[in-house]
């Protein structure tokens, strides 16, 4: 009987060591995945930011190449100025068209960029000095006619934009 009683104390002396090796060894293992887990959160917000990067190269590139290419028009720089100086009506119907395709452009470039802005992929500081190119644009585009299927959303901010500026005047 005494030997039944060593073994069933020898069996919970070794029982009892086991439950601790088991939790030192969950434990490491936590702390291993913890580890795993913020090194590919690292790796996650790094591979953002680098796509971050090279759209706004993109933009950049972009935006770059427009005015580029109004710089070197010979026609659109005179038929804007001619938009400017007596509106739509000053222009013949080609010129017309001509500049609300180009503020058309300009229309669907600031919605994908308020569009990126909503989904995170622009910083508010970026977005906030576009939106005051916008405040000074949206007119045109109302009175050159180019809000024609306009995403709602983006319809929208251009109101806030404007009633904002109004506002503050």
């Amino acid at each position: 009987m005494e030997t039944i009683q060593m073994l069933g104390s020898l069996g919970e002396f070794v029982g009892a060591i086991a439950v601790v090796a088991t939790l030192v060894y969950l434990a490491i293992q936590v702390r291993h995945s913890k580890e795993a887990m913020e090194g590919n959160t690292k790796s996650v917000d790094e591979s953002r930011k680098l796509a971050m990067a090279q759209e706004y190269q993109a933009r950049a590139t972009i935006t770059e190449q427009s005015f580029q290419l109004l710089a070197d028009s010979t026609y659109l720089p005179s038929v804007m100025l001619k938009y400017q100086e007596g509106g739509g009506d000053a222009l013949t119907p080609e010129e017309q068209f001509r500049v609300s395709r180009f503020y058309m452009g300009l229309r669907v470039r600031f919605d994908n960029l308020y569009y990126q802005y909503q989904l995170g992929f622009l910083d508010e500081q970026y977005y906030k000095a576009n939106a005051n190119f916008i405040r000074n644009v949206a007119p045109v585009w109302a009175d050159l006619e180019v809000t024609a299927a306009i995403r709602p959303a983006f319809q929208e901010e251009i109101e806030r934009i404007l009633s904002e500026a109004e506002a503050q005047s």
